[in-house]
């Protein structure tokens, strides 16, 4: 059993499709084996890097504390996906024989499919409509009806390039928006089917409450009063004013009594109630300071992280269905206790939701403490040594310094980006960000490169069957320009896994400008492409690949291809002017860089590429 890259098509416009981590399981497990299924979004699957994600701690985790037993978990966790396409993913796992499975998600609710802020098609509250809807997709005519009906309509989300979060930066949806209250009783009705599903799989099902950033992310987006008399609302942001220049001079107590004026009079400004709770957190009062910062997050406009009401819809499930085959796992709870003064931050989080390695450890605690208690008697659970550290687990997983370095860049260059930009904290996170990358630029010098090998190349003697552990590793040897080795790497994935879509892609792609290797690079691609037809990226690696085998006017067929799919790709533009440069069409070249330069004024492989071009 291995990743469909295509099963997506039915809740995403083509362009947008997210893709599922790559895995490969027997069907019929082994009579020894463990076999856990992990259902949720991004924070779930383990984003900006699955390898350090929940997915991957808790199978350690287990696996350490009982060796006589082997636990094998599946992350069928996806990115920007919510409740109504975990349902038919977990219709589709019952077959597989999961003895327990592991539900964590809540965070796409609204801004996912079919929700009030969503950019994926339509937004509809009736769940019927939406699961005929559904229906309707899973089949190739309703597809290619789909993605009809967004070419003839123009849609750009039928066309758009995938663009993260900046998609929904004006999609907001605030605290009392009636649309609300379809969310949540359709979050709830596919809960309960989720669950259902479980159980007539003769599964155990671990249904986690979902723990977001409160300290450390402000609200992106705070609705402003739209009816306050004048001399209210003149007052209302007096008070806002007066409150942000006190805290900045650390009075903090007359900043709080300005805040809370300013909420008296008008209560619905999310950022108001999170600079109230910073009063709090600097002056002690941290039940206050949770309070507050629980209530910005539930009136947070833009409502990416999970709230106070989809949290108690999971307890509450979980306490309606309870049974020895049912059971809550208070995951909020035990990040909150590990987090300073019962307040998740920046420690335990990259952004709103995506775990740093310390928070991904905690999740998975939660999930493996009640996994045992499920398997396992407590006479024989007593008999047990501690559950391994954090720091033992981190270097289990080959955490280094160089991928330390590579997520804290991925999520800094993510955080430039709206809406982001605009949070209030944007300033000083990405200061801190920029003193983390500071602190890891160690790991991506030479000189710390052998050291750093060794660990790698000495985790996968222990475990040489891990291709996630070895995909980690083909990076890591790319971004030292050791392209050969990684190309091996990759070689041995994609024969371990066939289906594994970035080892082909990242094989070709690495190798696609070698002449002597261009071919090779070909075959990797066009077996990508199998895997994930009309992929942007892998068609401009292609034509690269093309290109170098002296194919040029093949090479510009993929690149049109590519550019009909996005008109403004900055990378396909740029491969299409160097295979017209290798053509020898230089005039035509340069055309296409400024065009580039026009959209993309700023980007420095713009200016790269223009320098190549002139000194050929």
């Amino acid at each position: 059993v291995s990743a469909n890259h295509q099963f997506f098509w039915s809740f995403f416009p083509r362009a947008l499709s997210r893709s599922p981590q790559a895995f490969q399981f027997v069907k019929e497990k082994s009579p020894r084996s463990r076999r856990i299924f992990l259902f949720g979004e991004s924070a779930a699957m383990g984003d900006p890097e699955a390898t350090f994600g929940p997915a991957r701690v808790l199978e350690w985790m287990l696996n350490q504390r009982h060796p006589d037993e082997s636990f094998e978990v599946i992350n069928l966790a996806v990115t920007a996906i919510n409740s109504h396409v975990i349902l038919p993913i977990a219709r589709e796992a019952t077959e597989f024989g999961a003895d327990i499975w592991c539900l964590y998600m809540g965070n796409n609710e609204v801004h996912g499919q079919f929700g009030p802020g969503t950019v994926f098609g339509q937004s509809t509250g009736n769940l019927g409509l939406i699961r005929s809807s559904l229906a309707i997709k899973r089949t190739r005519l309703g597809q290619l009806a789909n993605d009809l009906s967004g070419l003839f309509s123009g849609s750009s989300a039928q066309s758009a390039e995938w663009g993260g979060m900046s998609m929904f930066a004006n999609r907001q949806v605030f605290a009392d928006d009636a649309r609300l209250q379809g969310v949540y009783e359709n979050f709830r009705a596919n809960l309960v089917d989720i669950l259902s599903a479980g159980l007539a799989a003769n599964a155990q099902v671990l249904v986690g409450t979902v723990a977001v950033n409160l300290r450390g992310s402000s609200p992106f987006s705070s609705e402003v009063p739209a009816s306050l008399p004048a001399e209210q609302e003149a007052a209302w942001k007096a008070h806002l004013e007066a409150g942000r220049i006190f805290f900045e001079a650390d009075r903090f107590e007359d900043a709080l009594d300005r805040y809370q004026k300013a909420i008296d009079i008008f209560g619905g400004h999310a950022d108001s109630h999170h600079q109230l709770g910073e009063c709090h957190w600097q002056l002690q009062d941290f039940a206050a300071a949770r309070k507050a910062f629980l209530q910005a997050r539930d009136l947070d406009g833009l409502r990416f992280r999970t709230d106070s009401r989809l949290n108690d819809i999971i307890r509450k499930v979980a306490e309606e269905h309870a049974s020895p085959r049912v059971h809550l796992v208070n995951a909020e709870a035990l990040v909150s206790y590990n987090a300073p003064n019962g307040i998740p931050g920046d420690e335990l989080f990259w952004d709103h939701v995506h775990f740093r390695f310390p928070g991904a450890y905690l999740v998975a605690l939660a999930f493996a403490r009640e996994i045992e208690s499920i398997l396992y008697s407590p006479e024989t659970i007593k008999g047990l040594k501690p559950w391994r550290s954090l720091g033992e687990c981190a270097q289990a997983l080959t955490l280094t310094h160089w991928s330390d370095y590579q997520m804290t860049e991925t999520m800094r260059q993510r955080l430039q980006e709206e809406p982001f930009r605009s949070q209030r904290i944007h300033g000083a996170r990405n200061a801190r960000l920029r003193s983390e990358l500071e602190q890891h630029r160690m790991g991506i010098s030479p000189e710390a490169f052998p050291g750093q090998q060794k660990l790698f190349v000495d985790a996968l003697k222990q475990s040489p069957d891990d291709y996630v552990l070895r995909d980690l590793y083909a990076r890591f040897l790319i971004s030292h320009r050791r392209t050969e080795e990684a190309a091996e790497e990759w070689t041995q994935i994609a024969n371990q896994v066939p289906s594994h879509l970035m080892a082909h892609y990242q094989k070709g792609n690495a190798l696609a400008k070698d002449p002597a290797r261009a071919k090779e690079a070909e075959t990797s691609l066009r077996q990508a492409l199998t895997i994930r037809p009309a992929t942007l990226h892998i068609l401009t690696a292609l034509a690269t690949a093309l290109s170098s085998q002296g194919r040029h006017d093949e090479a510009l067929r993929e690149l049109d291809k590519a550019l009909d799919l996005h008109p403004g790709s900055i990378d396909t533009l740029l491969a299409k002017s160097w295979v017209l440069a290798q053509a020898n069409r230089s005039s035509e070249a340069r055309s296409l860089l400024e065009t580039a330069r026009r959209l993309a004024p700023n980007d420095p492989r713009v200016a790269e590429a223009n320098a190549g071009l002139e000194s050929r």
